[in-house]
């Protein structure tokens, strides 16, 4: 009677150890613990940026809708700081943690003939912008001749229409740290009214643009 209960009480032998159930269990506990300290970092994040006093964006008139002049000329409080690293298991788990993480920017149909891009410096992972969360960008804007109507850094939120369309569609197929090169046709800029005197009707708008932080 005696003889099994050493059995029953021994340590678990390496092969069960090495079991897949024990394989898939430890995968699942990483992964959450990856979830919850990214998700503590990003609030730890919030918190800073709430505290940090930044200078007021200044508004391109290349890149604001008229009906966004007023809501681009408030003050913007965020740190520029490395971008986050883009986590897997945040969006695989993200169930469990809040609910979906969001989606993409969709991709018109017509991107290929109003937008060019040419990426001057790749960027980290394979996160890509969500659609109605925010982006930072710092940008150079010029015409089609070379002169430049204006530069600064923009934050604003992606695919919703808060900037002229070749600016949300072409920014939103870049990942952080990424800088490139796009080129707008006038459909997509600011077509045949131009804006004020710095950009003439029908331009075609040339931006050096960077990413520096976004969804947040």
């Amino acid at each position: 009677f005696f003889s099994h209960k050493s059995t029953m009480y021994s340590r678990p032998s390496e092969q069960q150890w090495g079991s897949p159930a024990f394989g898939m269990l430890g995968i699942a506990i990483l992964a959450c613990v990856a979830t919850v300290s990214y998700q503590w970092g990003a609030a730890a994040g919030a918190r800073a940026t709430q505290m940090n006093v930044a200078a007021t964006t200044r508004l391109s008139p290349g890149l604001a809708t008229p009906m966004a002049r007023e809501a681009f000329l408030t003050p913007v409080s965020h740190p520029v700081t490395s971008p986050r690293t883009p986590l897997a298991p945040l969006k695989l788990f993200g169930g469990l943690f809040g609910g979906d993480a969001g989606e993409p920017v969709p991709e018109d149909p017509d991107f290929a003939k109003y937008v060019s891009m040419e990426v001057l410096k790749a960027g980290y992972g394979n996160e890509l912008p969500i659609q109605g969360k925010n982006v930072e960008v710092e940008y150079v804007g010029t015409l089609e001749n070379g002169k430049e109507f204006d530069k600064g850094s923009i934050t604003f939120p992606i695919g919703v229409g808060r900037v002229i369309k070749g600016w949300d569609q072409a920014v939103s197929k870049m990942r952080a740290g990424e800088r490139a090169r796009i080129t707008i046709q006038p459909e997509w800029g600011y077509g045949s009214k131009g804006s004020g005197g710095s950009i003439p009707p029908d331009s075609v708008l040339v931006f050096e643009v960077e990413m520096v932080d976004m969804n947040f």
